[in-house]
């Protein structure tokens, strides 16, 4: 009858589990075996990360992190006053589509609102690193930095496809104005995602044995509110331009849900 039992090594950076499948011994059989033996081609070994050491990196990860965080609080520090100025308008935008139309027609507003829009890219990347960045090495064997790297050129990319769709609709129905406000406004709301996503970094820290599931649903739950808001306003928007409710459809499939959707099938495409 095959016995099983598990062998812990530990040294500083990990704790190795051997988990161990092999015929029971003989009790009658005083003979020593050497250690090796405990163990053969069928024995599963999983490293688990030892309290307070992170599971996902090497130095290389951990000194690009590093230079990660101190390039966000570099920029943070340089353009504060721009994120300070910011941050009051779009909170107050959120709930009144004048407010935000106002940020587009104060150049000064709309460029201190670009820049803290770039800024919440980084920020959201690294939060998503330090509490997801485990989980995901576990999953991919990546490390945290190439989440950071995702975030970003995935944020970017889907402005960029979602900019290229507003020119074009602008382009085509004569109505440049309306499609830019729809494309700007985006970044306002966008804004408002990364602020509710700065929590995540410092619940950890207060309760550490949270689970990663409650963190995922309540981002989801801010993301898909935050998303319902935003198209309730570009409705607003398109609408006041004297467009039919079936263009406003119209545009959500192609401009709204196209890119996303174009992002996550690259994706899983390439999982």
């Amino acid at each position: 009858m095959p016995c099983k039992d598990t062998i812990t090594i530990t040294d500083s950076l990990r704790s190795w589990f051997f988990l161990v499948e092999k015929p029971e011994a003989n009790i009658s059989d005083k003979t020593v075996q050497p250690a090796d033996s405990l163990w053969g081609a069928g024995t599963l070994s999983l490293p688990i990360p030892a309290y307070g050491t992170n599971s996902t990196g090497n130095n290389d990860t951990n000194y690009y992190t590093s230079g990660v965080i101190i390039f966000f609080l570099l920029l943070l520090f340089l353009f504060f006053r721009e994120v300070k100025n910011t941050i009051p308008l779009v909170i107050k935008g959120f709930f009144d589509l004048k407010v935000q139309l106002g940020i587009e027609e104060r150049l000064s507003s709309a460029n201190q609102r670009n820049i803290t829009a770039l800024i919440s890219i980084l920020m959201i990347s690294l939060i998503y690193a330090s509490v997801f960045g485990d989980a995901f090495y576990l999953n991919t064997g990546l490390g945290e930095h190439i989440l950071m790297l995702l975030t970003v050129i995935s944020t970017m990319v889907f402005w960029i496809l979602k900019s290229i769709i507003n020119k074009f609709a602008g382009w085509i129905t004569k109505s440049r104005q309306a499609f830019v406000h729809v494309g700007k406004i985006g970044y306002n709301h966008f804004i408002i995602a990364a602020i509710l996503t700065t929590p995540l970094f410092l619940i950890p820290y207060i309760y550490s044995g949270i689970d990663l599931n409650i963190l995922f649903k309540y981002l989801i739950t801010c993301y898909i509110v935050i998303f319902i808001i935003y198209l309730l306003r570009v409705r607003q928007i398109i609408i006041s331009y004297h467009f039919s409710h079936f263009f406003y459809i119209l545009y959500l499939c192609s401009a709204e849900i196209l890119p996303p959707a174009l992002l996550i099938n690259f994706i899983l495409s390439y999982n």
